[in-house]
């Protein structure tokens, strides 16, 4: 076989000389320091910029490290503010307190301030001091200079009051007060309604700068507590040096330029008192208009930035420079020489010359480069006898190959086809073809292939030889039977070299595969978690199903998967953009720390939680495996990384952490609502214990005592054991007539009918049970009185009251129970009084109800003659008029004093003076006589005493005149009777009492007559219109008026005046 069917002549040529370069060039000593500077100066910002970035964030971690330290400052100082506020409040409903008793109110807050270690100071509103519990009781005492400059809490607490820091007046300690305002008994006489003040004075060494231990200060840092004025209240350390001086100025400053709603800060480059730089935490107190500092040293907060910049930019420096230089002066030895050495060597090999391979220079490129020009001209000698030998070594090469290959000219004429060759196109669809074979070389191509028209290898062979280009097809081939791969590349000569594999094995393969593809893809569309797939070479993304595109928030593609932790650099900007990785603490992640590039670049197992940002700006938590894919060989090809969506289960193990958290704030909390609870018992059981009423706590069911007072066993006479034991035995002591009363009672309250239940009955006591006293605590002087079996009897006023849990439920019943058998004494002599006393008035009415008509009868009998029984004469008329007039107005006087009386003279409602008054009218009504209906309506006013006759006696002027030229003299007739207050009322359609001019707090009384006779004006005024218009109002009390309208259709009378308090007596008239 000819060597030129497989090689051209020309295969080896010799290469065309070059001119030598030029030698304007740089030095190697140049590019090798610009080599050294790009690579190193680089690494020196970056490691700078890192220096600066962790001495930021250690700065910004020590300011807030001190906004920290301020809040635990000011929330420490507000406890202790909260704890003197509670004892000033507790302190101020002492009973000597408000009794004005000094001297025991005295006692009781030395109690107080010796607990708590300070001072407690009743202060008048002048500046007197009332109280030090400093100085025994009834030393004279300083005036109390220091609470003229006191200044108002905030809106967390607006009753407080607190001091500057003072001498105090006692001791001369430097104190800080807190005060609650209070009013002694009498206090109301005091000028502008001025308060006395109680207050708490503690020391502000040893109490509040006390408190600020509590909070653990790093060393050298200091705190310390100012008020509004820039005055420092408390301290630590060094609290005796500092406490009463001023904030230092440019502190002071830094915090003042704060809005008022700013709670909290931190000053800038500020100094101490003694001029050391500082940097200063503020927070504002929300109980005083205090501020909370902590000065944190400068050096803790700048120095570390100096120290790692200086030691980075001056070692970095030393480092780039001094490499630089020393490079430049190896390079100079090492490499410009051998170079020039060489430069020489090529040279000659230029001319053709074999030169020597030279010295060894020590540069393993420099000698390879110059043994390689030594050896490239005998290598070229060597060439032609080695072309032969190649022609050989292709077709050996060519036989052997798995393709066959076929060279073809340009007519198409097959001039080489190896061994494969022949054998495939030497057969057809049913074998080989022996004869076809032998006659390949020199036929044409395309009868030896025999193309069906249309076909895709003829297609691609032609477009290759017409474009001169590769062409590359695969299909099946019908008359060979066979799924053929050729490959078609322009030759020498103008023809083409084309090269046939057998593919039908690798089809068969493919389609495997593919099913085999299509069955995992669909495992993988549909399993709860998302699934990448990427190569180990560029980390390219080979597979993501269905899942990790819901999980990432859309399919992603090879051109982000740096941002998913493989290893594609040039498509890491976009990728960083699209996906932002960041672990548990919240840090980000880079590329490389994730779980699939970590296994993709040291090939093991990989795991993490980590929280995702989408590109759509969204967020998931993920939990990732990955895992390495290996060959049969062990070699790394891939990795594959599974995640799932674990947001659900951060929620709730966040919630879990938050509910634990909860739990603990509770029972801290519960722990300080014990503590208060037992101050607060401790305070109920010293008052129970002195107080004169009995006190007891039990279960609603009365089956369990839980509290007695001592004041029980004096009122009951019962021990508090004997009760405890048996808690139904104070039932037994009860009157047997009072008892369902009493039980009721307790009934009652057990079902929470009412927030109080006051009720009075009668106990029974034996002659060694209880002590019995007056309200003002002297023995009573009377016998005492008795009841069945001899036993003593006493009166017990017992007011209960329900106890309800936090859900409403009624828990327990109180009892508040006072001997009121004194009382009930001056009641009944009151009550027997008050009858003799209406018995008297009745008799001295009868009496000259009696005059009277002996006067009429006297008058109608004078001139010596008897009067006509039939034909009376008018003067006797008249007197018997003014005889039945007189009487009924008695009788309605009486009527009054009757109810007045049943009240002991305490008022009455005016609803029950309207049924006294009308009374005869409504009696003639119920029994069928000709009269019309009264109606009344109205809510409950009340009346005193003088009130009331008056209002008596005009209505029934209004009722007689009704029953004789009114409504009520006939039946069609209707008398309302309305009253409300004046707001809702009024003669001129006003309904207020500015609208109306009038006073507030007056009442408006309506008589309204419908349905009687035709209304005229009077000519002449009666006695009844004197006693309404004049009369009437006068006896109502001040504002009063009454007006009297003459509508045809009728009557009407509009009577205003002021409402009595409920009980008012004939004392307080005057003010009604």
């Amino acid at each position: 076989m000819r060597a030129g069917l497989i090689a051209a002549p020309d295969l080896v040529a010799a290469a065309p000389r070059r001119a030598a370069p030029g030698r304007g060039g740089r030095s190697v000593r140049a590019y090798l320091v610009a080599l050294v500077l790009t690579l190193l100066l680089p690494a020196w910002a970056v490691a700078t910029l890192a220096a600066f970035r962790l001495a930021e964030a250690r700065r910004q971690a020590v300011a807030a490290e001190g906004v920290e330290m301020a809040r635990a400052v000011a929330a420490a100082t507000e406890r202790e503010i909260g704890a003197l506020h509670a004892s000033l409040v507790a302190l101020s409903t002492s009973p000597a307190l408000a009794a004005g008793d000094l001297a025991q109110f005295h006692r009781q807050a030395s109690t107080l301030a010796a607990a708590i270690g300070a001072e407690v100071m009743l202060t008048a509103a002048d500046g007197r001091q009332l109280v030090n519990t400093a100085l025994p009781f009834g030393r004279p005492l300083p005036r109390a200079t220091w609470a003229d400059g006191l200044d108002q809490g905030v809106a967390a607490a607006p009753d407080t009051l607190v001091s500057e820091v003072f001498r105090a007046p006692v001791g001369g300690r430097a104190t800080i007060a807190v005060s609650l305002p209070v009013r002694l008994r009498g206090g109301e006489g005091e000028p502008d309604g001025a308060s006395d003040l109680l207050s708490i004075g503690a020391d502000a060494v040893r109490f509040w700068s006390q408190a600020l231990r509590q909070v653990a200060l790093p060393p050298g840092w200091s705190a310390a507590v100012h008020d509004r004025r820039g005055t420092i209240l408390a301290r630590q350390p060094d609290p005796e040096r500092f406490v009463g001086q001023p904030v230092h100025p440019d502190a002071l400053a830094a915090i003042r330029a704060a809005p008022e709603d700013v709670p909290a800060g931190w000053g800038v480059g500020t100094a101490s008192r003694d001029d050391r730089p500082l940097y200063v935490a503020w927070q504002r107190l929300s109980a005083a208009p205090w501020t909370a500092l902590v000065e944190v040293p400068e050096a803790a907060v700048d120095g570390t930035m100096r120290r790692s910049v200086i030691s980075v930019t001056a070692g970095g420096a030393v480092i780039v420079f001094g490499l630089s230089l020393g490079l430049a002066a190896w390079g100079t030895r090492r490499i410009a020489r051998p170079l020039a050495l060489l430069e020489r060597a090529a040279a000659a090999v230029g001319r053709g010359e074999v030169p020597g391979p030279g010295p060894a220079t020590g540069l393993r490129e420099l000698d390879a480069v110059a043994i390689a020009l030594a050896a490239a001209a005998a290598e070229r000698r060597e060439r032609e006898a080695e072309g032969a030998a190649l022609a050989a070594r292709l077709d050996s090469v060519l036989e052997s190959t798995t393709d066959a290959v076929v060279m073809v000219d340009a007519d198409w004429r097959i001039g080489y086809a190896n061994g494969r060759a022949r054998r495939l196109l030497g057969r057809d669809g049913s074998g080989p073809t022996p004869g076809v074979a032998r006659g390949l070389l020199g036929a044409s191509l395309w009868d030896a292939l025999r193309p069906d028209p249309g076909d895709p290898f003829e297609a691609a062979f032609r477009r290759a030889m017409r474009e001169r280009l590769p062409q590359g097809v695969c299909g099946y081939h019908p008359r060979l039977g066979l799924w053929l791969s050729a490959d078609a590349f322009p030759g020498g000569g103008g023809g083409l070299t084309l090269f046939f594999r057998d593919v039908s094995a690798a089809k068969v393969a493919e389609a495997a595969l593919r099913e085999s593809e299509a069955r995992l893809k669909a495992v993988l569309e549909h399993v709860p978690v998302g699934v990448l797939l990427a190569e180990a070479a560029a980390g390219r993304l080979l597979l993501a199903n269905r899942r990790a595109a819901e999980i990432l928030g859309e399919r992603p593609g090879a051109s982000r998967m740096a941002g998913l932790g493989a290893a594609a650099p040039a498509a890491g900007g976009a990728a960083e953009a699209a996906w932002q990785a960041y672990d548990s603490r919240g840090c980000r992640l880079s590329a490389e720390e994730l779980p699939l590039a970590r296994t993709l670049a040291s090939g093991a197992h990989a795991q993490d939680e980590l929280r995702l940002l989408r590109p759509d700006g969204s967020t998931v938590w993920i939990r990732a495996w990955s895992a390495p894919i290996r060959d049969a060989t062990g070699r790394l090809t891939g990795a594959v990384v599974a995640f799932a969506d674990i947001g659900a289960e951060r929620e709730a193990a966040e919630a879990l952490r938050r509910q634990v958290a909860a739990e603990a704030a509770a029972r801290r909390a519960a722990l300080t609502a014990a503590e208060a609870l037992a101050a607060s018992e401790e305070r109920f059981r010293r008052f129970a214990e002195a107080s004169p009423d009995g006190l007891w706590i039990g279960d609603p069911e009365g089956g369990r005592v839980e509290y007695v007072s001592p004041a029980f066993e004096r009122i009951w006479g019962l021990s508090r054991a004997a009760l405890a034991a048996e808690p139904g035995r104070w039932l037994e002591r009860v009157h047997p007539d009072d008892r369902e009363r009493a039980a009721a009672a307790q009934r009652r309250a057990a079902a929470g009918a009412a927030p109080a239940i006051d009720s009075e009955y009668r106990v029974l006591l034996p002659d060694d049970g209880g002590i019995a006293e007056r309200d003002d605590g002297a023995p009573e002087d009377d016998a005492p009185d008795r009841g069945p079996d001899g036993m003593r009897l006493r009166w017990v006023r017992d007011i209960l009251f329900p106890i309800r849990d936090a859900a409403g439920r009624v828990v327990r019943v109180g009892r508040l129970v006072r001997d009121v058998t004194p009382r009930k004494r001056w009641e009944e002599r009151q009550a027997m009084l008050m009858g003799e006393l209406n018995h008297r008035v009745k008799n001295t009415l009868a009496t000259v109800q009696s005059l009277a008509r002996q006067t009429a009868r006297g008058k109608t009998g004078e001139g010596g003659a008897a009067p006509d029984a039939a034909a009376p004469s008018s003067g006797g008329r008249e007197l018997e008029r003014f005889l039945a007039d007189f009487q009924a107005r008695l009788l309605a006087l009486s009527r009054a004093h009757d109810l007045l009386t049943a009240r002991t003279w305490r008022g009455a409602t005016l609803g029950e003076v309207v049924t006294a008054a009308l009374a005869p009218w409504r009696s003639a009504e119920a029994a069928g006589a000709a009269s019309a209906r009264i109606v009344e309506e109205g809510p409950v006013l009340w009346l005193a005493p003088r009130q009331a006759l008056g209002l008596a006696l005009g209505l029934h002027e209004l009722a007689t005149n009704a029953a004789k030229h009114g409504a009520l003299s006939r039946r069609g007739g209707i008398v309302t009777l309305r009253w409300e207050a004046l707001e809702a009322c009024g003669d001129d359609g006003a309904r207020t009492a500015q609208e109306t001019g009038r006073p507030a707090g007056l009442a408006c009384l309506t008589w309204r007559e419908r349905g009687g006779p035709e209304v005229r004006p009077p000519t002449r005024s009666g006695f009844g219109k004197r006693l309404l218009e004049r009369g009437l109002a006068g006896e109502l009390g001040r504002d009063a008026s009454v007006t009297l309208r003459y509508d045809p259709p009728g009557f009407e009378a509009i009577i205003r005046f002021r409402a009595a308090p409920q009980g008012a007596t004939a004392a307080s008239e005057g003010s009604a």
